[in-house]
């Protein structure tokens, strides 16, 4: 790959190419944005969300199945969708199929990245599950928090996809293998964010995911639902350096007093917050086999 400094790279990716691309995707994005809207109709009732859910035939089996866990604590196991969602509620079948929809985005392996079959489905769930615990200590939409985290990076499918189509390697220009969303731009006239936002808008998502997946990498650029954003920010950070290391430290984050006044969070909040998205992942881990 030329690499020299009048090389005029031709832009793989525009909103229309990404639009055909999320035509051939799963429908699953798509009824979770609708469970979101019933989460918060308050004339929504049980049967919109098996309705929802039987949408798509490998969901439904997944939901029931999932029910049946010991995660779950049921001792007579669902027979059907309507029992499992009768077992776990709105909550809890949102959380799920946030789960199965980026397993089903996001556990292939993703080598731009160079990213194993399953890793970045793992990078999503810590993040999600930050993201939430964050949201919850500073009064935001922790479930909300929670669909973000799990589908902010999405748009690296996309980028993963239209480089290998094309035969490009972006190994070609990095040294450590981090492919940084400035490169990304260069080469596709995107990044991954931006395309995650063109995704979000075409599935539905309201304005409180769309903004934070678009200016995940630059949150003080956000126009709107800066707090989520910058709480975005800080859990790929902080979940970083947590899943490389097993711990985390915020003064490692760039701008990280920044966000500390945009969110209203509070350092002494840090450790328990980080401690308890530890508990929870190693529970998620060990039930879902990641």
């Amino acid at each position: 790959m030329d690499t020299g400094s009048d090389f005029v790279y031709m832009p793989l990716l525009d909103r229309s190419k990404i639009l055909k691309l999320a035509e051939e995707l799963p429908p699953t994005p798509q009824i979770l944005s609708k469970i979101q809207s019933c989460m918060q109709n308050p004339d929504s009732d049980l049967n919109d969300l098996v309705k929802l859910i039987r949408m798509d035939a490998t969901l439904a089996a997944q939901v029931v199945r999932l029910s049946n866990s010991s995660f779950y604590g049921g001792s007579i196991p669902s027979e059907n969708i309507m029992e499992a969602v009768q077992r776990l509620g709105f909550r809890e079948v949102h959380r799920l199929v946030g789960l199965v929809a980026a397993k089903q985005f996001m556990g292939a392996a993703a080598p731009v990245y160079k990213l194993k079959a399953g890793e970045l489905w793992e990078i999503s769930i810590i993040r999600a599950v930050m993201l939430e615990t964050f949201a919850k200590a500073v009064g935001v939409n922790h479930d909300t928090a929670y669909t973000i985290g799990l589908l902010h990076g999405i748009g690296k499918v996309v980028v993963n996809q239209c480089t290998l189509e094309a035969g490009l390697s972006f190994y070609d220009e990095v040294e450590d293998g981090q492919v940084s969303p400035e490169l990304e731009q260069r080469i596709l006239g995107m990044h991954f964010g931006d395309i995650g936002g063109v995704l979000m808008e075409c599935w539905k998502f309201t304005q409180e995911v769309i903004l934070p997946v678009r200016f995940q990498v630059s949150p003080f650029d956000a126009p709107d639902q800066r707090v989520m954003t910058c709480l975005l920010y800080l859990s790929t950070h902080l979940g970083d350096q947590w899943r490389a290391e097993g711990e985390a430290d915020p003064f490692l984050v760039e701008d990280v007093e920044q966000i500390y006044e945009i969110t209203a969070l509070k350092e002494n909040d840090i450790p328990s917050i980080l401690e308890t998205t530890a508990e929870r992942i190693e529970k998620i881990k060990s039930e879902f086999n990641f």
